[in-house]
């Protein structure tokens, strides 16, 4: 088998301080580049699914939109002409208010389509979330957050009682493990003596969330 050919995977990792690499610890980053490829992708997916169906709605608005502008100019050009012939009031008032009528359906519309937009993305944001592995977004985060902080010396791990057999499996004696059994299954605090790292995925997700939705409510209250 020629050389030329063989499959390269790039390990964006710094390498043990050790003449000798394990196999173990090859294996281990392997793996997470895998996970991770997978993730990338899935989410990917999700997203471009989202996009696509956003921008089919903000098109149907736009279009609505348009055909609307027609329709009130042309609406206005007669309205012009019959007040310049007739000049007649109560006629030229009930127009007016045809035209109020219809920019309120379009405001509508328009709020109708930002609500629906939101709407997508949240269900496809927690559809996306429902997919992810905890345990292995986990150990990628510390994975990557250990590597970071590798010249901290000692690094202490806080994990709830559930996670202990998967930690100690993952990263055996990388860090010292404390049972916190007040955090949640998705919650962790990587520390050394120096600095502190604490995450939670669902607390994460829930900020995304809330952020959102409070665009959503903010955009709801300007004026047109």
């Amino acid at each position: 088998m020629s050389f030329t050919s063989l499959p390269l995977t790039e390990i964006n990792h710094k390498l043990p301080a050790r003449n000798i690499i394990e196999s173990q610890w090859i294996t281990l980053q392997l793996t997470l580049f895998a996970q991770e490829q997978q993730a990338k992708s899935v989410s990917h997916a999700i997203v471009s699914s989202a996009y696509r169906k956003a921008e089919k709605i903000i098109r149907d608005a736009y279009r609505y939109q348009r055909e609307q502008k027609v329709e009130q100019q042309q609406e206005l050009a007669c309205l012009r002409k019959n007040t310049l012939e007739k000049m007649e009031v109560e006629w030229l008032e009930q127009h007016v208010k045809h035209l109020q009528d219809d920019e309120n359906q379009f405001r509508s519309l328009v709020d109708h389509a930002a609500h629906h937009i939101k709407n997508s993305i949240e269900q496809v944001l927690l559809a996306w979330f429902d997919q992810q592995s905890v345990d292995s977004v986990m150990c990628h985060r510390l994975a990557r957050q250990a590597t970071a902080m590798a010249e901290e010396g000692a690094l202490y791990l806080r994990i709830h009682p559930e996670k202990e057999a998967l930690m100690r499996e993952t990263f055996g004696k990388r860090f010292t493990l404390i049972i916190e059994p007040s955090f949640s299954p998705d919650q962790a605090e990587l520390s050394s003596t120096r600095y502190a790292v604490e995450f939670s995925l669902s607390r994460h997700f829930n900020a995304l969330l809330k952020w959102l939705r409070n665009g959503e409510d903010k955009r709801g209250s300007d004026e047109y």
